[in-house]
């Protein structure tokens, strides 16, 4: 078995569709030959490591959809992304993108490609999951 068996693709052809159906939601791009960073690995992809999409997932109940970065050139760059962001050191590259509808909010070509930068354009896309994060800490502390 693969490192993507239980990958979930979504075809970025589905966006108009998901982007009707959903107010927020989150756009990962991987490239099928680079492992991404020691924290962010695509869904379903076992690495035998921790990985906080899932964390962030199951935590905010936000929805991730996925797509090859070699798959997707063309909407990327109709985002505004620069080919140094899609092409590094010979490679495709890894990205993630927030959405409020059709509307790109924030996405790693703002900020790194990191558990901080993630976790930053999840809460910019949606500030009410901040104010449920608060909630979830308050609890803890009692």
């Amino acid at each position: 078995m693969d490192k993507w068996t239980e990958f979930q693709i979504t075809p970025i052809s589905e966006f108009d569709k998901i982007a009707e159906e959903n107010e927020f939601f989150f756009w990962h791009f991987v490239a099928k030959d680079v492992m991404t960073s020691l924290t962010i690995h695509p869904l379903g992809a076992d690495y035998g490591k921790e990985n906080a999409l899932e964390i962030f997932k199951e935590t905010f109940g936000i929805k991730i959809y996925q797509s090859f970065t070699e798959d997707s050139v063309d909407f990327l760059m109709n985002l505004g992304a620069p080919v140094k962001f899609i092409w590094r050191f010979g490679k495709y590259a890894p990205s993630f993108y927030g959405f409020n509808r059709k509307r790109l909010v924030h996405s790693t070509l703002e900020t790194c490609y990191c558990i901080e930068g993630v976790s930053d354009i999840i809460f910019k896309t949606n500030p009410k999951l901040y104010d449920s994060f608060l909630s979830v800490e308050k609890e803890d502390l009692k």
